[in-house]
């Protein structure tokens, strides 16, 4: 196997063909010694953009978590209108239920057929009659509703 040998090759005309630079920079060109400069970033560089990615992170996660939040509200909101729509089909059921079962005749049907009811005959009709002691006692309540009805007339008109 046929392997090349290494060299080390200089870029500057500059420098010596061992390998090292010179010890002067001066007659080298600005561009070329800015680039031979190397310094160290401070502290503070290296600081700014972690702060500056942490803040960023920081306001992603509030973003997502408000848009989540936003989110929930609106499903919350849509299980509640169809709970508010189920609710209104049952009140309308309710009131077509109520109407049939308000009518006479719907009455009067159901109490023949499911429950057997018939209208009373002469022998089942029994006839009362009050003492006159009791409808004695009635018309005395009768008689004291009607003088507080004129004490309040007679105030209402005396402020007129």
């Amino acid at each position: 196997m046929l392997v090349a040998e290494k060299q080390q090759y200089s870029y500057y005309p500059q420098y010596e063909s061992d390998g090292q630079e010179p010890k002067s920079r001066s007659h080298l060109p600005k561009r070329q010694q800015k680039t031979q400069i190397q310094t160290k970033p401070k502290a503070k560089n290296k600081v700014k953009p972690i702060v500056m990615l942490i803040v960023i992170f920081v306001f992603s996660c509030i973003t997502v978590g408000r848009y989540a939040l936003i989110n929930q509200n609106h499903q919350n909101m849509l299980d509640l209108e169809k709970t508010l729509n189920h609710e209104k089909n049952r009140q309308q059921n309710l009131r077509v239920e109520l109407a049939t079962c308000g009518d006479l005749k719907r009455i009067e049907e159901v109490a023949r057929e499911d429950l057997g009811m018939d209208y009373p005959t002469k022998d089942q009709v029994q006839v009362v009659s009050l003492p006159s002691d009791i409808s004695d006692e009635a018309n005395n309540k009768g008689d004291i509703q009607l003088a507080k009805k004129t004490v309040i007339e007679k105030i209402k008109e005396f402020i007129d």
